[in-house]
C-alpha cells in the first residue's frame, strides 16, 4: 500500500516548485499557486473591448444597470474574464446568479463551463499591484510544465474601497489561469 496520497504528493510538488523558484529569484514569492477544478456557473455578463484595464468602470456599471432593470441579484463574487489582452483589451464583467435567472434582451446569462485544471492564486492589496500576482503565475506556469489554456480571470473577493479604488491594501483578488500540461 503506497503510504503517500495524492494530495500529498500535490503539496510536496508545490513546495518542490516554490523551492526552484526561491532558487531562481533568490527571494520567496509571496504568492503560492494551487491547480485545482474550477466547478461549471451560472453568470451574467457584459462584455467589451477596453483602451486599458483602468477603463472598466463603463462596463461594471453597464453590468450594474442592466441586473437591475431584469431583477437579477448577485449570488457571489463579481469577476473579471480577460479574453485578449492590449491593444484592445476584450473584457467580460461577470456576476454569478442563481437559476432560474436567464438571458434577456438587457443581458447575457449563461453558464461558464467548468475548468479541469485552474491555476490559482490570492492577490492581497491594491489593484496596482495586480501586474505581480500574475507574473508569479505566469512564472509559476512556466516553471511547472504547464501551458496557458484558455482567458485569465480575477475574482474579487474583497472589493477595494471606492475612496481609494486603486491604492486600498485590504483588497483580495484570486487571480486564475486555466492551464494544461505541455506534452513533449
Amino acid at each position: 500500500m503506497n503510504r503517500y496520497t495524492s494530495n500529498s504528493l500535490d503539496r510536496l510538488e508545490r513546495i518542490e516548485t516554490r523551492l526552484r523558484l526561491m532558487e531562481q529569484e533568490n527571494v520567496l514569492s509571496p504568492y503560492d499557486v494551487v491547480v485545482r477544478r474550477v466547478e461549471p456557473i451560472l453568470i451574467a455578463s457584459v462584455r467589451g473591448f477596453l483602451p486599458s484595464y483602468w477603463d472598466a468602470t463603463p462596463l461594471w456599471m453597464e453590468l450594474a444597470e442592466k441586473m437591475s432593470r431584469a431583477g437579477i441579484t448577485a449570488a457571489g463574487p463579481y469577476f473579471s474574464i480577460y479574453h485578449a489582452t492590449e491593444p484592445q483589451i476584450d473584457t467580460e464583467a461577470c456576476v454569478p446568479v442563481a437559476p432560474p435567472a436567464r438571458e434577456q434582451s438587457l443581458l447575457k446569462v449563461y453558464e461558464l463551463p467548468a475548468v479541469e485544471q485552474m491555476a490559482c492564486t490570492i492577490h492581497h492589496g491594491p489593484f496596482t499591484g495586480l501586474i505581480n500576482g500574475f507574473t508569479a503565475l505566469f512564472q509559476w506556469v512556466n516553471v511547472n510544465g504547464y501551458q496557458v489554456a484558455g482567458p485569465d480571470r480575477e475574482i474579487y473577493l474583497r472589493h477595494p474601497s471606492k475612496t481609494d479604488f486603486a491604492n486600498d491594501t485590504q483588497a483580495i483578488t484570486e487571480l486564475q489561469l486555466p492551464v494544461s500540461r505541455v506534452t513533449v
